[in-house]
């Protein structure tokens, strides 16, 4: 059975573009007869406010968005669906990596890193789960070597690791993503080919993944809440109907929906 999960971020109140991909994941699972999971990236504690959370529910309600698995409102989630009840489960993904050998811990600074003048992989310092970064060294296709961190030094998994693990312990085989995440992509599949057989990982190769165009804003630049993007609660009041979004949306699902993939 397909099985795919739209996976917001609570960091920022929901644009165009977060719609978009949910309507489009929704249409695509719907279709074929799939699961649909709830999963809110909700890590990063420094960043995410009740607020973000009520209007995460509050927009998916309003764009009438059914899940068959996840929370259902936020006292669920923080019940029992919050990523950071799962922390343990990434710690002992994260070590798997270190164990063997591939994940190191960093302590350069942020100016020898951009630098790229880092020597800790040979140094191999102490891990610390409250304090330590972690990072590994990939090979990405048509690309040199790359550092990726894994573990941030607030003790907060990282979303490269947080997202392959999840995908993984929820069964998950469809994937839709923005094309700005295409790299993420890549990373992950590097990332799932060295845990191999460990912690099921083989089975992120037969994942389907799909990235779709970008809703851009009238000077071009994706919305995004980094870059202050309207959100959907100003540009559409929940007091009125969803249609004008569904009409704005709608020739771009269906034309993804259409095109072969």
């Amino acid at each position: 059975m397909l099985v795919s999960r739209i996976a917001p971020t609570p960091s920022g109140f929901l644009h165009v573009g977060n719609a978009f991909n949910f309507l489009l994941t929704s249409a695509l699972v719907r279709r074929d007869g799939g699961r649909l999971r709830l999963r809110i990236d909700d890590l990063d504690t420094t960043r995410t406010r009740p607020e973000y959370l009520e209007d995460l529910f509050e927009t998916l309600a309003w764009l009438n968005l059914s899940w068959d698995a996840g929370p259902q409102n936020v006292q669920d989630l923080l019940a029992r669906d919050s990523q950071t009840l799962r922390r343990p489960r990434y710690l002992e993904v994260l070590r798997d990596f270190m164990l063997h050998g591939s994940a190191y811990v960093c302590e350069c600074s942020r100016k020898k890193l951009e630098a790229h003048n880092c020597s800790c992989q040979e140094k191999q310092f102490p891990f610390h789960a409250e304090s330590s970064r972690v990072k590994i060294d990939l090979e990405l296709p048509n690309r040199s070597r790359m550092s990726v961190t894994l573990w941030r030094h607030e003790g907060i998994p990282a979303y490269q690791l947080v997202s392959l693990v999840d995908d993984l312990d929820h069964g998950v085989n469809l994937i839709v993503r923005g094309e700005d995440l295409l790299e993420s992509t890549e990373i992950q599949k590097a990332l799932a080919r060295l845990l191999g057989p460990r912690h099921g990982a083989e089975r992120f190769e037969s994942i389907r993944f799909l990235h779709h165009p970008l809703i851009r804003g009238p000077d071009g630049n994706k919305l995004s809440k980094s870059r202050g993007a309207d959100a959907l609660k100003v540009l559409f009041p929940r007091s009125g109907s969803n249609e004008a979004l569904f009409r704005l949306l709608e020739p771009e699902i269906k034309g993804f929906l259409d095109s072969p993939r």
